[in-house]
Parts: C-alpha cells; structure tokens; sequence
C-alpha cells in the first residue's frame, strides 16, 4: 500500500487530499484544510521557535464544492494522535511535552503556551475561510461554544472558545443572506414567513440590518449562535413599526401581490399580542385606533384599503337591497386551517362576510331616515323565518336613547344591551332605552318590532331568577351555619334580575306609578311556590332550610311600593277596594298571598333596639306555633327540676329530646355525634368486662389480617354511627336498589384470635370499620403497624377534646391517611384494648 498526499486538489491553497490505499482494499481519499503557525517560547532562558498545526476534514459534494466536516472528532497530536479529549472537531498537533507513556500531554505552562498558539491560529483561520468565501455555517458547526463545556468548564481547550467568540463579537465575521459578512450587532434572524414579507433588500432599507441565512433548530448553528443573543424579528415588532407610524410600510405594501398579503394575514391572526379576534392587536385601546389608519388589505380593486373602510369577503350570495358595488378582499379561501385562521382574523377586525343580514343592515344609515323601510324587511324575514332572525342576535339595529340623555341623542345599540321603556330600565343597570318615537311610520309594526326585540335578548319587564344566597341577605342571622361546608353548602335565593333591592323605595320617594304597576304585574303572573322561601344546607347531609322567606318576598313585603288611593304602602297594609283601577285583580297569585302578609316585626323592633342576641332574635321570629311548643317543653322541665334535683341542662339531656333530629348537630355523615356522658359509658363498658369469667388471652396473637366478616349487629352499629360513610375517604355508600347505602364491614383486628367468652362480653361494633369497596381493599391487604394503631387509640383523651370524630393515622399502599371515629366508637375500641391486655398473661405487647 501507500499513501499519496495532493496539495493541488483545489483553487484554495489550503485544501489538499491524502490518499491512502491499502494492500487488497480500495483508495481511501480524504480532504483537509491545514494551517500552520510560528511559535517561539522561551523555555529554560532559552528561545525554542515551534510550529503547531491545526486541520479542518472536509466534504466534497458533487459540484466539486468543499465544506467543513463537523462530525470529525478533534485529536490531540505530538506528530501522531495522543489519547486527549478536547472537545474539538478538529484536529490540532504540536511539540507538547508529554508523559512518559506520550498518549498524554502534560500541565505544565510550555504547554499552556501552545494550546494559546493554536486558539489564536484557530482564530487567524476564520479570515482565511472568510477570504475565499467559506466562512458559512459548516464553520460554524466545527467551532468549539462555551456550551461545549459545560460538562468540563475548567478543560484546558475551553480557551478555543473564548477567543472565537470574542473575535466574532467584534469583527464581520457573520454569514448574511446576501453573501457578505457583517457584525454580530448588524444582524438578526427570523422565521422564514417573515422573511417573506420583509426581504433582505427591505431590512436593510428599514431596519438597516441584514437577515442571517437559515438555520436548523436545535443544531450546532443554532447553540454557536444562540451565544451572541442575536435579536429574532417576530411579527410583533412588524406591527410595532407599524403603530408609532401607519404609513411605515406603504411603499413596500404598494408593490405586493395577493400572496404576499396572504402571507401576511396569517402572521397577524397567529400575533402573541392578539389575545382573542375581538381584541386584536393588542389590549392597548390606542393600538387599535393607530392601527386602523394602515392600508394593508388589497382589495379586487386592486387597491390597498384599511379596515376603516366598508370591506366584504365573497360569498356566494349577491346584494339585492342595499349594497351597492360593494369592495371585496382580494383572497381566495379554502376549507382547511390556515384559510380559516386568515378568514377568522380578516372578521375579527372588521371584514365581513357577504349575506342578506349585512345586506339589509346597510340601509340603516346614521341619518335612521331608512330605518323604517329597513324594518319591513326585516320583518319579512322574520315572518318567513322565524330563526332567522338570531342572526341580528349581534348586530346594532335598534335605535335607542341614554336613559339620562337629552331626546335629541339617538344611538344604534344591540338588544341585549337595551330596555323596552324607561318603566323597564328602572329595574337593570342598562344604559340605553329603546327609541319608540322614532318609528312611527311603522306604528302598527311596533308589536312585531317588540317580538323581534324579545327574541334577540332585549328587556320588556323585569325578570325573576333563582341566584345564590348571599352574606346579605337580610335574615342571614337566623339561618343554622353549624357544620357549613363550602364545597357541599346549598344556598339558594330568589330576587329580580340586575335590581338592587334599596332602589324599591324610590317608586314611592319619587311617584314612579308606571314602575309600579310593572312589577305589580309581575307580582300577580307568579304561582311557583319555589320562588317564596330560601333554600340553604350547611353540608350535603343536612335538612334543607327553607322555612326563611326569599329576598323576593322579604323586600316586596315590607316596602311601601304599591300606590292607592290614600298614597303608597307595603302590600300587607291596604284593603283591595283602596286601589286604583289599573291595579285590580280577580285572583290573587302565590307571590301576592305571600307578600301580603303581615311580617313578625318582633325580630325587627329588636334589632332597631341594637339586640343581637341570636336565641333573643330566634324565639322573637318563630311564629305562635313554634313558641307554643318551646313553652310546653320548658314548662315540662320546670316541673321536673325540682323532684329531680338536676339543672335544666341535664334535664334536657336526660329527657327524649336526643331521639329527635337535631338538625344544628349534622355533619358530613348526617348523624350527630356529640358526646353526653362519656364517663358514665366507660364505666359501663368496663363493669360488663370485668362481670365475665376470667380467660387467658395474649394480645401478640392478634393480627390485622381479616378472617370472617362482622355480624349484622356490628354493621348496624357502624351504620348507625357514621350513616354509610367510608370511615377514610368519607365517600358516601351506593344506594342499592333496596334503598339503602352500601358499605363494606371491615375488621379491626382478627377476632377468630380471640377467646369466644371474650367477643360476646365486647361492646358490638369495637372491632369494625365502615369503608367503601376501594378503602376496604387497600385495608386489606396493606401491611399495618398493630402497636402503632393502639397507642393511638390508647393516647387519646376524649373528654379533654371536643370534637365530632378523631383520627388516627395509618399508611395505605405506603401513603399516609387517616381513619375516621366517633367518639362513641373510639371509647368502646379504647376500653376493649385496655381490658384485654389487662388479662394477657405473658404482659408484653
């Protein structure tokens, strides 16, 4: 074999070809781009004049075109490879000192000095691949980055670099789109759509910059250049341009066709800026109004218009009442995403799409002279069409007044944000009152016109609706909030639509009779009993509560809004021949019965009075049959205190009032659990262990591991006490076609471990747990600390806290939870542990 080395392989003196064929195998060539440096160091006093050497392997294409190869592998040589790791990608050879082995380069500041030489011919070879046109990104990819040294930021070949990237932080060493090179401040880099509507040429122009080529993300073009933080021109400073001057672009506009506007509508709908179609550009108020004066839009006139002027998408709908030569976008639109990105943009800002509603709403000029003929067609429409009216639904049609402005103002508002009279008004915060007067030539369309109102959202009367029942409302006081749970909490109320209730008294303060007799009716059209009475749960076990009238009634009632003969007055206050004609009636509705009774002002007289005790306020507003009934209970335990020789308290506690359902003590399993005489049940409990034979029982015998199920009297006990609800994650049981919720019984311990005598003597439902299907599989076959759980238990004090239920912590499937116990519970699971290892015999646990 041989090799053969060709330093004439190209017009570029630098790059030559070594050719090497081996015995039995075909010619291997290989191209390289060599640069050697003089480098004298002074060593030991004495001047030793070295050259070291660098070399880039290059790739020929089939034109004959060399590029840098950056998939090389940078070597280390002393004359020949060593095994150093630099982190290059290409090669670099001088007379290093080395180690004895010469397959390392040693630390030492002769070295130093030659890795110093070559950084600096690294750099001195830029400018030769600059000169002959080579400096392109397959340089780039071949030149070491900080980035390349992360890994190892104290390597000695960090150096390479440093100095290439200060070099091009000061000379014109970036590639531009034209060819030629540039600083790194002179340029910037964009996507190739906004290459497209900003052209080299026009950058320059201005921006006086110059485009980067193209580069690949995520390649080592993108991380060498990423270091010098290069500016990207997004849309977004297309735009701004364009707000501190409209007519910026005009020139480069001026000369565009349909395609590059195509192009440059899609990059506006995908703006950053643009939060929604109805408020692009940008949230800035002022951008918009700046923005409206730019000519962007190339018309089939071949003109530019802005969205100022009255602009139409195609259709295929021809104009047939008032349109006359109507100017459409030059743009044609398909059904895929791009196009309906384009058409959405070009409707979000003012272009609309031909049809017969924006045909008819042409005619209805500022100067509303064509409004009535307008209508009429319209109304055709409509009376064809009874749907097709919604298509109005967002359209300024309606003629309509400012409720506090002059006649002579007219505006043209949508439905939705207008009221059919000024009686209407009173009740909503709207700001506009349709404008009867100005439709007079069409007078007898009026009801039709009112029908077309009602159906695009327009207000004719006040409007009941259910709502939440707010902190305000006014007998918030008198509702039972014990246990309230935000997340299952049920409050409803009942008011008028928008109204605020301290308005009602202006109809009497200011003599509003029209306003009146609206709402008056409205009062008689209503007999949903529903809407009376407040609907309020504290938890999602609770009674509902809706024995407290709704805002609705309580105002209505207690206002003095209804005119009469002898002058305003709440409803309950007046007989039905003291009023007006216009207020007559022959059946009275639910809501009039309701709010025509006379309130139990007791709770309000003491308020005024400034008292606020709640039990004070609560007796004063139960009515005669709930005061009768409290007064037959005290007076009961009146008479007892005495033979009894016990307070009223622990009368009541004692008596059958615990049997009934006390509703202020519901929680999230709907039973109350609050604890009477926990004393008394513990010596209980303990008498009926101690009553029975002694056995020999050995608590270490005792595991976790369920064997049998719990009879019916431990799952009645457990579903007495917490109403079929897991005991872990507190989910409520699946109602069975029985009506009753299912829930699994689940042992504590394994009492097939314990003596028979023993279970028949403990207090029925000690040993078990209610847990849903999920819970009670994981309690299974989880590994449980036995010792942990009963110290727990053991170490709780429950007089001492006054609590509905106590947890005691365990791990399921390795994550911590909590089992939940009631009081009543948690004592009979305390004393059977204590008794039982009072009796085990071998005294350890």
């Amino acid at each position: 074999g041989y090799i053969k080395v060709n330093d004439s392989v190209s017009s570029v003196k630098f790059i030559s070809s070594i050719l090497v064929k081996k015995v039995n195998n075909d010619a291997v060539i290989s191209y390289w781009s060599k640069f050697n440096e003089h480098c004298p160091i002074v060593v030991n006093g004495k001047v030793k004049d070295n050259t070291v050497s660098i070399a880039y392997r290059m790739k020929r294409d089939d034109a004959g075109k060399f590029s840098v190869d950056s998939n090389l592998i940078g070597k280390v040589c002393i004359f020949f490879p060593t095994d150093q790791k630099s982190d290059l990608r290409f090669h670099i050879n001088a007379p290093f000192a080395s180690t004895v082995a010469r397959d390392n380069i040693r630390y030492c500041d002769e070295n130093d000095k030659l890795i110093e030489a070559l950084a600096n011919l690294c750099v001195e070879s830029l400018y030769y691949f600059r000169g002959v046109k080579m400096l392109d990104y397959s340089v780039y990819e071949a030149l070491p980055t900080i980035r390349d040294f992360n890994n190892n930021p104290n390597s000695r070949y960090k150096i390479f670099a440093e100095k290439i990237k200060t070099e091009f932080e000061a000379e014109k060493l970036f590639i531009t789109e034209q060819g030629d090179y540039q600083k790194f401040s002179d340029v910037m880099w964009a996507s190739t759509d906004i290459k497209i509507i900003l052209p080299s040429l026009e950058l320059g122009h201005y921006y006086q910059k110059n485009w980067l080529p193209r580069f690949t993300a995520t390649s080592r073009t993108e991380f060498f250049i990423d270091q010098f933080k290069i500016k990207e021109f997004t849309i977004e400073d297309f735009i701004d341009s364009l707000e501190e001057d409209p007519h910026f672009f005009d020139a480069l506009f001026s000369v565009q066709n349909a395609q590059y506007f195509r192009t440059l509508y899609l990059l506006f709908a995908h703006s950053d800026k643009r939060e929604t179609y109805q408020s692009w550009f940008d949230k800035k108020t002022s951008r918009n109004k700046t923005l409206s004066a730019v000519a962007f839009i190339l018309c089939e006139d071949k003109k530019l218009h802005s969205i100022k002027d009255n602009l139409f998408l195609r259709t295929d709908y021809q104009p047939k009442h008032y349109l006359k030569n109507p100017i459409y976008v030059d743009i044609s639109l398909k059904d895929n995403t791009q196009d309906k990105n384009i058409k959405n943009f070009l409707l979000s800002i003012g272009v609309q799409e031909m049809s017969e509603l924006v045909d008819t709403e042409a005619g209805l000029s500022n100067d509303t002279d064509s409004d009535s003929v307008v209508w009429l067609d319209i109304l055709e429409q409509f009376k064809n069409n009874p749907e097709s009216i919604l298509q109005y639904k967002d359209r300024n049609i309606f003629l309509a007044r400012r409720v506090n402005d002059d006649k002579e103002k007219i505006y043209r508002v949508r439905a939705t944000e207008c009221c059919w009279s000024k009686e209407v008004a009173f009740f909503y915060d709207d700001k506009y009152i349709f404008a009867e007067d100005y439709y007079t030539d069409i007078k007898e369309n009026l009801p039709d016109i009112k029908e077309v109102f009602v159906k695009l959202g327009g207000k004719v009367t006040p409007e009941i609706i259910e709502t939440y029942l707010y902190d305000d409302y006014p007998m918030f006081s008198f509702l039972k909030r014990e246990r309230e749970r935000y997340d299952t909490c049920i409050r409803t109320d009942y008011t008028i639509d928008g109204f605020k209730w301290s308005k009602l008294k202006e109809i009497s303060v200011n003599n509003l009779f029209d306003v009146a007799l609206l709402l008056w009716n409205l009062v008689l059209k209503y007999n949903n009993k529903n809407i009376l009475h407040i609907v309020y749960k504290a938890n999602a076990s609770a009674n509902e509560q809706n024995n407290l009238e709704s805002s609705l009634v309580y105002y209505l009632k207690r206002t003095p809004w209804v005119p009469t003969k002898s002058g305003y007055k709440c409803p309950y206050e007046f007989k039905d021949d003291d009023l007006h004609e216009e207020f007559k009636y022959e059946t009275p509705s639910l809501l009039l019965e309701a709010i025509s009774k006379r309130p139990n002002d007791m709770v309000e007289q003491l308020k005024s009075k400034g008292i606020e005790d709640e039990n004070t306020l609560f007796l004063a507003g139960c009515d005669a049959e709930e005061q009768q009934l409290a007064r037959e209970y005290i007076e009961k335990l009146r008479s007892q205190k005495q033979k009894a020789g016990k307070s009223l308290t622990e009368l009541s506690e004692s008596s059958d009032r615990e049997q009934l359902l006390e509703e202020d003590d519901d929680d999230d399993y709907g039973v109350s659990h609050k604890s009477k005489n926990l004393d008394k049940r513990r010596i209980k409990l303990e008498k009926e262990f101690d009553d029975r034979e002694q056995e020999t029982i050995c608590m270490n015998k005792v595991t976790l591991k369920v064997l049998g199920k719990p009879n019916s009297d431990e799952k009645n006990f457990v579903r007495n006490e917490y109403g079929s609800r897991c005991q872990i994650c507190n989910a409520e049981g699946i109602l069975t076609a029985k009506g009753k919720r299912y829930f699994e019984a689940i042992n504590i311990f394994n009492t097939g471990k314990l003596d028979d005598s023993l279970q028949i003597k403990l207090d029925l439902g000690w040993n078990t747990l209610s847990l849903c299907p999920n819970c009670a599989a994981k309690f299974k076959y989880s590994q449980l600390t036995i010792s942990n759980l009963i110290e727990q238990v053991q170490n709780i004090d429950i007089n001492s806290v006054q609590s509905d239920f106590f947890d005691i912590s365990i791990k399921l499937e390795n994550k911590p939870t909590t089992i939940h116990f009631t009081p009543k519970h948690l004592l009979a699971l305390q004393v059977a542990i204590k008794k039982i290892k009072e009796i085990e015999t071998d005294g350890t646990f």
